[in-house]
């Protein structure tokens, strides 16, 4: 009987140790965790800040570049990417503005952000015009490869302007990272309005910041336990 009770004391004292060792896991695991987000928060506060001082003769607001989610997002200035009705043509507004900001603003995530940023995506939009005699899902369908289309104009473009010796550095950093991305009619829909609306044929340039929080997390407990 004593060996019996002898044997369960043991088995609960395991228990209770282990269970202990979760939650010593869980709470390390959690900490490390919130560590790298507020460092990824403080990565992309300093690019905000870096982009706004970049881009500054552009003279966007806050409301043109700015944190969304993990990412940085820049909305070219009205006027500049605004596209025709149903073409994707950048106007020479918009390649002036690529030309003139592109090259800084490449050499500037080499040199200060070449190992925090995970991509750069340049998204097309389009608003709700429908070509005549088009269904709801032509429309739609039509208006996505119309927004693919005009967000590979600016990834061409943008590549143009890092072309030469000079700028070999950028041009490989940009070919890894960048990406184009049709949305459509996505905002069209969200913002609502007029069919016919200027504003939203246009492309938004979004760089995210990378996230390594789980990965980082967990290979730094393994190594508080092996200590």
């Amino acid at each position: 009987m004593r060996s019996r009770e002898k044997h369960d004391h043991l088995s609960s004292s395991f228990t209770d140790l282990m269970s202990s060792l979760v939650v010593i896991f869980i709470l390390l695991f959690l900490a490390f965790v919130h560590e790298q987000e507020e460092r990824q928060e403080s990565v992309k506060d300093k690019l905000l800040s870096e982009l706004q001082q970049q881009l500054k003769e552009a003279n966007l607001d806050q409301q043109n570049i700015k944190k969304d989610g993990d990412a940085v997002v820049i909305i070219v200035p009205e006027g500049l990417m605004n596209f025709e009705t149903g073409k994707s043509d950048l106007k020479d507004g918009g390649k002036a503005f690529l030309a003139k900001y592109i090259p800084p603003i490449s050499k500037m995530l080499v040199s200060d952000f070449r190992n925090d940023v995970d991509s750069l995506i340049v998204e097309g939009y389009t608003d709700r015009q429908r070509a005549a005699g088009s269904s709801e899902e032509q429309g739609e369908a039509q208006n996505l490869i119309l927004s693919q289309e005009r967000s590979m104009k600016v990834v061409e473009e943008s590549l143009r302007d890092l072309s030469g010796p000079d700028h070999i550095p950028e041009r490989e950093f940009f070919l890894d990272r960048l990406s184009a991305s049709g949305r459509g009619e996505q905002q069209a829909i969200h913002q609502g309005g007029p069919e016919n609306n200027p504003n939203l044929r246009r492309v938004i340039f979004r760089i995210r910041v990378r996230s390594n929080a789980m990965q980082d997390a967990a290979q730094e407990i393994k190594a508080d336990l092996h200590k």
